[in-house]
């Protein structure tokens, strides 16, 4: 294969553009969202209101679906950290001289 076919070959992708219908409608709809699934222990619901009403939160019945649904998750990663952290603490700008 000759140079310059190669290289019109590697260049062609690049200018291609989409093919836009000039008349075409632009939908705002909102995509579907999958109903989460229901919580099926009333301990993880209970910490999760609890969180929320914390932080100051108002939130509907399918907001705190979604969270209760990621709740497990996120209580995973948690036992990952290596000790306890106190609500004040920043985790990026702590260091703590050796006694």
């Amino acid at each position: 294969m000759p140079i310059d076919r190669s290289a019109t070959r590697v260049g062609a992708p690049a200018r291609r553009r989409p093919v836009l219908d000039p008349v075409g409608s632009l939908s705002l709809a909102l995509p579907p969202m999958p109903a989460p699934e229901p919580v099926g222990d009333p301990a993880t619901r209970d910490m999760v209101v609890a969180a929320c009403h914390r932080a100051g939160l108002s939130l509907n019945e399918d907001q705190i679906a979604m969270i209760c649904a990621a709740a497990p998750y996120v209580t995973a990663m948690t036992q990952w950290l290596r000790r306890e952290r106190d609500f004040r603490d920043e985790p990026a700008n702590i260091f703590q001289f050796p006694c």
